[in-house]
């Protein structure tokens, strides 16, 4: 559900949390303003923004590169983004998130084993209806984000098409492509909520 907040009703939300009228707050991930009027999702009284969580491995920091800029055009849509090394990554809390997005360079035509026991954990987890996206470098071949989009969709995930795939190190278009692709994420996730 979407609720447009005014002036009056950020001031109302600023006083309830006993914040000052001159200042702006990060609340929940977003940045509240009473000079300006914000889109707001709401849910059973609370601000709670979309969240997408983007999950990579990058052997030589081409597939990182692409999790940073897809990150950042999901940001430009307003949508909440945790992007991490999927290291840092518990499967159980990247599961929790709207949507998913899942990275790995390529290594003999296939996705990197770890990413792969990455993206069983997972599904496990329960991912049914989410948004997915599949993206990574490859210096010949390329198969890793075709096979993770695969798995994505054996486990009911609706993945956003094309997978992002670039060969060696992104350049500017590269980037451009996947700023691109977070935005047609965020869409994809926004488009779901207001169903």
């Amino acid at each position: 559900m979407i609720f447009l907040i005014s002036n009056k009703h950020i001031q109302n939300i600023l006083f309830w949390k006993g914040l000052s009228e001159n200042s702006i707050h990060l609340y929940r991930g977003l940045y509240l303003s009473v000079f300006s009027i914000k889109v707001l999702y709401v849910k059973t009284g609370a601000i709670k923004m979309t969240k997408l969580a983007i999950v990579y491995l990058s052997t030589q920091g081409s597939t990182q590169i692409m999790a940073e800029a897809i990150a950042e055009g999901a940001r430009q849509k307003h949508i909440e983004v945790r992007v991490d090394n999927f290291y840092e990554w518990d499967p159980k809390d990247a599961a929790s998130y709207d949507g998913i997005a899942v990275g790995s360079s390529t290594f003999y035509y296939k996705m990197l084993e770890p990413i792969a026991k990455f993206l069983d954990a997972l599904i496990a987890e329960g991912v049914d209806g989410k948004v997915g996206s599949a993206f990574g470098s490859y210096g010949w071949s390329g198969e890793a984000p075709v096979m993770i989009a695969e798995k994505m969709r054996e486990a009911g995930m609706k993945v956003v098409d094309p997978v992002l795939r670039v060969q060696y190190v992104p350049e500017e278009k590269d980037i451009k492509e996947c700023q691109r692709l977070g935005k047609d994420i965020a869409t994809k996730l926004k488009k779901l909520r207001t169903e």
